[in-house]
């Protein structure tokens, strides 16, 4: 699936959080051009909300202006925070080409009447009045405290080529304007949404609850560090708080986490933090739970906030480190209450113990001396749920390259953090099958280097522990430059996948052994490394894929009949003795070498 089919099920997903009395979101499954009305308008809601982190459709509709008479402009957003008034103009295209290569006409940002609405006139220069959500757009900027500070900017959802800066202000009144083509909108929207990171935030607010507690309800004292000094804050903090934050930012707060949300399903751990709270009204969560430990770059408690029985917690830069899967189930608990699923008060008087680090100097780019002491605090703290080594590779630098490349060059989702995409098919905006799992990536790695092979390993007979350990897993990867080599053995695979549920239709032979031996019962990995020793180029097409992996199978009986010919592998194949393991021999120690002499010498 390419991406903008991808955007496509997104919007859709979007229409369908509208309430029932939005009929304009919820056309006639046969009223296409109705139904790319929505989407345009959808498209908007994506913006808002990926932008904004405006998570509820009314709160985003109620910014939404396109419509007649709305002075060329389709939503608006006053960010109070960082004190900006924004002005949107949106052209959302109804098909992949279009959207990716048709621009907006310029007589579309000439009709754009900024000026005059924030002037607060009316109606347009042809005296025709502004609709209702344009003077509603001016009577907030009018009652919005301290506007004089507040600066004008002009965002456009749409294509534009070859037009400067100044150009681009002049076409809409001297404002400045942002613009977010196809490529922003896959980079800054699409994958943020799907793999749960669209919204970062420098600050969050967590209320405390002292009614019952000493003065002294927090601990803080400095600890110096072989990596540096810190200052470490311990105190509980109520649930709902906590399931809140992580529910409105999601995995943007677990960045430095070695994992994201493993789901309930597959996860007993997640189960039990689960019916801790659902399943008790009173507070043994606060005893049987290990708590959370959240990085941080300036911490403050006021207990003075003007209601009694109620301090303030503010953490600057936050980042969840350990207790990653308790924050993340108490989100979903959030969001069921939120839907009506889950009474109000299911987490009345439950609390949570939460460990504060401060590193006064901590920034977007952490330096190697804090990766280390994050790395050492995760090792030590995260004993809930056991981290394997695959989940402490998931951060290092060329994962996140890697990631971002095949996303970018192939539309798919490579996923270097266990469950960072859940919340992307939870939603229905991604199927499984859009997801490459990092255990079969670097078995794929491991056998793009046929016949070069590391320790000439077998890729069918490595542990995911072994792969992961940072020798190895370098000494496959490298910098990560060779990843179309890897990605084509994965093409190749998914074909022979693909190849093997055809053939499983003949019961009577379900695995094509009279034409192609064992190879689909138990040959894939060396069928796929033979396919990029022999066929692969830089510029390969996906599509002619599957011919070389039908080429290479039309082969293969007769490599299979020279290797069990060889004595090197008489444990395997003993005729004298009815012995014959084509299972063992496929994850054997000789099948590397027979491989490399059968193939490299017929070539």
């Amino acid at each position: 699936m390419n991406k903008y089919k991808t955007l496509v099920k997104i919007l859709d997903e979007i229409r369908f959080e509208s309430p029932i009395e939005y009929k304009l979101y919820r056309p006639e499954n046969n009223d296409l051009e109705k139904i790319n009305q929505a989407r345009s308008r959808a498209f908007i809601h994506l913006f808002l909300k990926g932008n904004f982190n405006l998570l509820d459709f009314k709160e985003r509709e109620h910014f939404i202006t396109d419509g007649t008479g709305d002075g060329g402009i389709d939503a608006y957003y006053i960010d109070k925070i960082n004190k900006k008034v924004y002005i949107i103009q949106s052209k959302f295209r109804t098909n992949d080409s279009n959207f990716e290569e048709k621009e907006i006409d310029f007589q579309e940002l000439l009709k754009m009447d900024i000026t005059e609405i924030l002037e607060g006139n009316q109606s347009d220069t042809q005296n025709n009045p502004y609709c209702s959500k344009i003077k509603q757009l001016q009577r907030e900027v009018n009652e919005t405290e301290g506007i004089a500070r507040y600066k004008n900017a002009v965002v456009i959802l749409a294509n534009i080529k070859n037009v400067t800066s100044t150009q681009l202000k002049k076409l809409t009144g001297g404002f400045d304007v942002s613009i977010f083509n196809y490529e922003q909108v896959y980079k800054k929207l699409l994958f943020p949404i799907v793999s749960g990171t669209y919204y970062n935030k420098d600050e969050i607010h967590i209320s405390i609850n002292l009614l019952g507690k000493s003065s002294n309800e927090n601990v803080t004292y400095n600890v110096k560090t072989e990596y540096g000094e810190c200052d470490i804050t311990v105190l509980f903090v109520p649930a709902s708080e906590v399931a809140r934050i992580v529910y409105q930012f999601k995995n943007s707060i677990l960045k430095y986490n070695p994992r994201s949300y493993l789901e309930m399903q597959n996860n007993t751990i997640n189960h039990n933090i689960y019916n801790s709270i659902v399943g008790k009204t009173t507070n043994d969560f606060a005893l049987l739970n290990n708590g959370i430990t959240l990085l941080s770059s300036e911490t403050n408690i006021n207990n003075k906030v003007g209601k009694k029985d109620e301090a303030q917690l503010i953490v600057m830069n936050p980042q969840i480190i350990n207790g990653g899967q308790t924050s993340y189930t108490l989100s979903r608990i959030y969001e069921e209450v939120l839907n009506n699923k889950k009474p109000e008060d299911i987490f009345k008087n439950k609390e949570v113990l939460l460990k504060i680090i401060t590193l006064s100097d901590l920034s977007e780019e952490i330096d190697s001396k804090q990766h280390k002491l994050i790395e050492s605090i995760s090792k030590s703290t995260n004993n809930q749920s056991l981290v394997k080594e695959a989940d402490r590779r998931s951060n290092d630098e060329v994962q996140l390259m890697l990631q971002k490349e095949i996303y970018t060059t192939y539309s798919l989702y490579y996923e270097r953090k266990k469950g960072e995409f859940a919340d992307g098919v939870k939603n229905n905006y991604l199927s499984r099958s859009e997801i490459i799992d990092r255990v079969e990536f670097i078995r794929f790695a491991l056998a793009s280097k046929f016949p070069i092979m590391v320790n000439n390993q077998n890729p069918k007979n490595i542990s995911e522990n072994k792969m992961f350990e940072e020798k190895f897993f370098t000494s496959v990867l490298g910098n990560g430059s060779n990843y179309k080599h890897i990605m084509y053995v994965y093409f190749a695979y998914q074909d022979l996948k693909n190849i093997k549920q055809d053939e499983a239709q003949d019961k009577k032979d379900r695995f094509a052994t009279s034409k192609y031996g064992r190879a689909l019962r138990y040959g894939d990995i060396a069928v796929v490394m033979i396919c990029k020793y022999k066929f692969y180029e830089d510029n390969f097409k996906i599509e002619n894929i599957k011919n070389h992996v039908l080429n290479v199978l039309k082969e293969w009986s007769k490599f299979e009949h020279y290797a069990f010919n060889l004595k090197t592998n008489y444990e395997y194949f003993n005729e004298a003795m009815s012995e014959v393991n084509y299972y063992g021999y496929y994850k054997g120690s000789t099948i590397m070498k027979d491989l490399q002499k059968y193939f490299i010498k017929n070539d």
